[in-house]
C-alpha cells in the first residue's frame, strides 16, 4: 500500500469515530513525516505521595524513566480537502519500579474541508497509556487508561462580520484496573457560538454549551448511573491590540445537575482569560487564568515550554525545526467523584537566546474541588492544590536534530494527608526527524 492510500484509508477510518474535546493538531505539509525521540527523566517522587504511603503501595519514590518514541505526521492536501494523520508509539521503562513499564500509544486522524462559506473538520483519536502513579489513590498502582474520541466542527468565516460556529464531540474513557473501572466515563458535548467582528474594537461572541457525562460502572441509585448534565452560556471578547499583544477573555454562567439529584450540583461563574505579550521577536510572556467544571478523571495537561499549552497534546504534532521542551502539570482527579471544579493560574516567560537556543521558565497553581455522591470522606480526595515550577532549554542542532532539557518542582497539598507530597524532576529529550 502506497503512502497516499495509507493516509486516505487511515484518516477516513479515524474521522468516522465519535468525538473529543479539543481541536486536533493538523500538521503542515512541510512537517517531517517521521520523528524519533529518546527521553530520560530523573524523578524524586514518582509515587506522588508521602514516603509511608509509597511504601504501602510498594513504590520506590526515586526513579529514572527512559522513553523511546516514534512520532508520525502525515497530511494529504486534495484541493479544498486536507486529510491528516498523526500518531505516537513509545514505551516507558522504569529503572526501579519495573512493574510500571508500559506502552504509550496514540493515533489521531481526520479531514479538514472548505464547504461553501464554512470550514469543517471531522476527526477521531485513540490513546492508550499507563496512568501516572500520582493519579492512582489505591494500593493498585498499575492502570492502563484508554480514550476513544472524535469531533465534528464547523466555522463560517465568509459571512461578513457575523461568524457562526458549532461543534459536537464525544469521548469514551476506560481503565484496566478493577479499582478504577468506576472511573470509566462517557461524555457528550454540543456547543455553538455566534461572533461579531467589530472592526478595530475586536470580536464579541455569544457562546453556549451542553455536556452530558455518565459513569456507567458506578451506580448511585437502583437503575441510575452516576453522572451529570451541564449547561453553560456566556460571552467572549478578543480585542485587537496590535502585533505585540494577544488577549482573550470569556465568562459564562454554568449550571450542573447530577443524576442523583442530591443537591451536590453546581451553579456559578466559569471563566478563561489569556494574555500574551511579545515586546521583541526573542522575548515573550504569557499569563492565563481558568475556572472550569470537568469530569473528575485523569485531567493532565502538557505545557510546551516554547510558549503554548494544550490538553495532552502529542509532541508528534510539532515540526522538527521546533525544539521540544515540555513538562506536565497535574490538574487532578479523585476516585468516586462525579465532577471537579478546577481553577488554574499559570505564567510563562520564553527567551530566544540565539537562533538555535531558547530558554523558558514558568509556574502554575491548580486548585481542585471534587464533588460526588459516591465520595468517601477521609479516604477519597475532595480538595487539593498543586503548585508547579518548571523550566527548559531547547537547542536546535540542525534542521532535523534537536536536544531539550527540562526541570521542575511539584507540591501537592490534599485533604487526605497521605497524598500531599513534594517532588522534583529533571529530563532530556533528543529528537531526530526524517
Amino acid at each position: 500500500m502506497n503512502y497516499r492510500n495509507f493516509v486516505l484509508i487511515a484518516a477516513f477510518a479515524l474521522g468516522s469515530n465519535t468525538a473529543a474535546t479539543a481541536m486536533p493538531s493538523i500538521p503542515s505539509p512541510d512537517t517531517p513525516p517521521i520523528t524519533i525521540q529518546m527521553g530520560a527523566t530523573y524523578n524524586t517522587n514518582i509515587a506522588g505521595s508521602s514516603a509511608l504511603l509509597a511504601a504501602v503501595r510498594d513504590l520506590k519514590r526515586v526513579d529514572e524513566i527512559y522513553s523511546p518514541n516514534v512520532n508520525l505526521n502525515l497530511v494529504e492536501p486534495l484541493g479544498a480537502v486536507s486529510l491528516f494523520l498523526t500518531g505516537q508509539a513509545g514505551y516507558n521503562v522504569y529503572q526501579r519500579n519495573s512493574f510500571l513499564d508500559s506502552e504509550t500509544l496514540g493515533l489521531q486522524g481526520g479531514a479538514n474541508a472548505r464547504v461553501s462559506v464554512c470550514d469543517a473538520t471531522s476527526w477521531g483519536a485513540w490513546s492508550r497509556n499507563q496512568s501516572n502513579p500520582a493519579e492512582l489513590v489505591t494500593a493498585d498502582t498499575k492502570n492502563i487508561q484508554q480514550l476513544l474520541s472524535g469531533e465534528l466542527d464547523a466555522t463560517c468565516t465568509e459571512l461578513g462580520n457575523i461568524v457562526p460556529a458549532a461543534s459536537i464531540s464525544e469521548v469514551y474513557s476506560t481503565n484496566s484496573s478493577a479499582f478504577y473501572t468506576v472511573q470509566d466515563y462517557h461524555s457528550l458535548v454540543a456547543s455553538a457560538s455566534l461572533a461579531y467582528k467589530a472592526g478595530t474594537i475586536g470580536a464579541f461572541s455569544l457562546t453556549g454549551q451542553y455536556t452530558q457525562t455518565t459513569y456507567p460502572n458506578r451506580t448511585i441509585l437502583p437503575g441510575v448511573s452516576d453522572g451529570y448534565d451541564l449547561y453553560s452560556a456566556g460571552i467572549r471578547y478578543e480585542p485587537k491590540l496590535g502585533a505585540r499583544f494577544n488577549f482573550s477573555a470569556s465568562i459564562s454562567e454554568t449550571s450542573l445537575s447530577p443524576n442523583a439529584n442530591d443537591g451536590r450540583g453546581f451553579s456559578g461563574i466559569t471563566y478563561d482569560l489569556a494574555l500574551g505579550y511579545h515586546p521583541t521577536e526573542r522575548f515573550s510572556i504569557s499569563l492565563s487564568l481558568n475556572r472550569e467544571v470537568d469530569p473528575a478523571s485523569y485531567l493532565n495537561s502538557t505545557i510546551d515550554l516554547n510558549g503554548s499549552a494544550g490538553a495532552q497534546e502529542s509532541s508528534s504534532s510539532q515540526a522538527a525545526t521546533t525544539p521540544i521542551v515540555t513538562t506536565s502539570i497535574y490538574n487532578g482527579q479523585a476516585l468516586n467523584a462525579t465532577y471537579g471544579i478546577n481553577e488554574t493560574y499559570m505564567g510563562q516567560v520564553s527567551y530566544r537566546v540565539t537562533s538555535r537556543l531558547t530558554a523558558s521558565l514558568g509556574a502554575s497553581d491548580v486548585h481542585n474541588n471534587f464533588v460526588g455522591a459516591a465520595l468517601v470522606s477521609g479516604t477519597n480526595i475532595s480538595e487539593q492544590t498543586v503548585k508547579s515550577f518548571f523550566g527548559g532549554l531547547a537547542f536546535q542542532a540542525s534542521p532535523t536534530l534537536s536536544v531539550s532539557l527540562n526541570a521542575g518542582q511539584d507540591q501537592r497539598h490534599a485533604d487526605v494527608s497521605g497524598y500531599s507530597y513534594s517532588g522534583g524532576h529533571v529530563g532530556m529529550v533528543v529528537s531526530k526527524a526524517f
